[in-house]
């Protein structure tokens, strides 16, 4: 599917963002480009064994200027597509590990939401 027509589908607007992210379990290293209310895209870095559609875990490690601390993330992959050195990935996310994550995660849609 294009970027564009996924976009128009989209509930709220997404911001710019940066954060780091690294894949659960020690996986590719890569980058929070744009986050929403309800989705984002990442920038990964290396190879990846990315399905194409389902859910994948990452740690966010937002810039320390944000004051957020790190929290981990699920995101349900809904597109993936190559654009060397990077694997774009969008899709729909969610917090996991508490009350914690969420807050960490809504204190970031907040910093870059202005």
């Amino acid at each position: 599917m294009e970027d564009r027509e996924q976009a128009d589908k989209r509930s709220s607007p997404r911001s710019p963002s940066y954060a780091k992210v690294q894949l659960e379990g020690g996986g590719a290293f890569g980058y929070l480009r744009e986050l929403s209310q309800g989705g984002c895209r990442l920038s990964l870095l290396g190879p990846t064994a990315l399905a194409e559609e389902g859910d994948v875990a990452l740690r966010v490690i937002p810039a320390p200027e944000s004051g957020v601390p790190p929290f981990a993330m699920a995101v349900e992959v809904k597109w993936s597509r190559e654009s060397p050195p990077y694997l774009l990935v969008g899709g729909t996310t969610r917090a996991i590990g508490g009350k914690e994550a969420q807050a960490a995660l809504e204190r970031l849609l907040r910093y870059y939401a202005g």
